[in-house]
């Protein structure tokens, strides 16, 4: 583009002014030419800096859900081994387990019966 405004300019100037309108016209068609590369250039790069920002506020979203993930993730997995650290209720001397009465059908679950006073310690 910018080889084919300088030949453009040349040709004008040299049918303007002659030897020196030759010279005027090309360095004129030259620095336009130069102008407009520039500003094609200049066009991508603000286009590349616009995805570049809109990848860096995505990235700036992942690592806040990361965190959240990590966290919680966290929080599950020290819960989880609060519950296999507590003793087995069937373990211990003096409570009887009751079965799972919700689970069969046709039964219908009643609550179990507060201890009495007399059995605390």
């Amino acid at each position: 583009m910018t080889a084919l405004l300088t030949v453009i300019g040349a040709g004008l100037g040299a049918l303007a002014g002659g030897l020196p309108g030759l010279l005027a016209g090309g360095a004129i068609g030259l620095l336009l030419g130069q102008q407009i590369d520039l500003r094609k250039r200049l066009k991508k790069v603000e286009e590349t800096q616009t995805r570049v920002e809109e990848m860096q506020s995505w990235v700036a979203e992942m690592k806040v859900w990361a965190k959240q993930t990590h966290a919680w993730l966290t929080r599950l997995g020290s819960a989880a081994q609060s519950a296999e650290a507590q003793p087995d209720v069937a373990a211990q001397p003096g409570v009887v387990a009751q079965p799972d009465v919700a689970a069969q059908p046709g039964v219908v679950a009643k609550p179990a019966a507060e201890p009495d006073e007399e059995t605390e310690p």
